[in-house]
């Protein structure tokens, strides 16, 4: 938020939260909450990068990825 403070001529935040891949309480309260009214409050348009949650090419990555954490299956 402090940089938010230091933006000058700037109307509109455009955020994005790299901690997680799916909506998370977190997220959903500290962004689109605290943040969402400090922009407000300041005259700033809020924006949130949505984050990818259930989308299909995020779900064959995760598959993709645990499959490859998996010992071959016994015959």
């Amino acid at each position: 938020m402090q940089r938010a403070r230091d933006i000058e001529g700037s109307r509109s935040q455009l955020i994005a939260s790299f901690g997680f891949v799916f909506d998370h309480l977190e997220v959903l309260y500290d962004l689109d909450v605290v943040v969402r009214e400090f922009a407000q409050s300041r005259g700033l348009d809020y924006h949130r990068v949505p984050m990818p949650n259930d989308h299909d090419r995020v779900v064959a990555a995760l598959a993709r990825t645990v499959g490859r954490g998996l010992p071959e299956p016994r015959t």
